[in-house]
């Protein structure tokens, strides 16, 4: 019988132009979320945020359309960028 196991990915809040004066709730509830998921063999926690930022490390203005909530095609490039990496890395490891 072959067991089929499963990897639950958590993906991190990011932060948004709008939401910026929340920076330090959101890094607070990443680090949790982080930790909630080390040392736990079927979840992941996958960092979204970063491939969001600028050199600043401040929200990038080229990823989010005018309201600076909700982001552009290019923002969500970034996302997939970043989940693909993640899928394609626990492929190699099965």
């Amino acid at each position: 019988m072959k067991v089929i196991l499963s990897i639950y990915s958590i993906l991190c809040f990011f932060l948004c132009i709008s939401r910026r004066h929340l920076k330090t709730e959101y890094e607070e509830l990443n680090n949790l979320l982080k930790l909630f998921t080390e040392g736990q063999s079927y979840l992941e926690f996958i960092d979204r945020w970063s491939a969001l930022l600028n050199s600043q490390g401040e929200p990038n203005p080229d990823y989010f359309i005018e309201d600076n909530l909700h982001l552009k095609e290019q923002g969500y490039e970034q996302w997939n960028k970043v989940i693909k990496f993640f899928l394609q890395s626990n492929e190699d490891e099965s």
